[in-house]
């Protein structure tokens, strides 16, 4: 989320509440999705999207749904906030990233010296 934060913040869109869903345990990884919601103009979230992609973790972005300002609810905005002049545009997401399970405990370097 810190580095979504960060993100949106050098995109010039505000992040303005990211809310947990229930993660998912794959055979190699687990799934960490958090619904966000957003908004700011609609170049700066195109913006957005395009550093989320860049990432060098893995983001994937799903159930994208934009509104405008003034009907941020067909968006499914939970809130209304008091918006910018330039924010022209309001959108909720789900951003799932992903994290491997380690199938073998790491050498410590105490043992990995005594191996030939």
């Amino acid at each position: 989320m810190k580095m979504l934060d960060a993100e949106a913040a050098k995109s010039g869109i505000e992040l303005r509440r990211y809310t947990a869903q229930p993660t998912s345990s794959k055979e190699f990884y687990t799934e960490v999705p958090f619904e966000i919601e957003i908004d700011g103009s609609y170049h700066s979230m195109m913006n957005f999207f395009d550093h989320v992609s860049k990432l060098e973790r893995i983001v994937n972005v799903s159930n994208l749904q934009v509104a405008n300002t003034k009907k941020g609810s067909d968006a499914k905005a939970k809130h209304s906030y008091q918006y910018a002049p330039g924010e022209s545009v309001v959108a909720t997401c789900v951003a799932t990233t992903f994290f491997s399970h380690d199938t073998q405990p790491a050498a410590t370097p105490a043992t990995a010296k005594g191996r030939t």
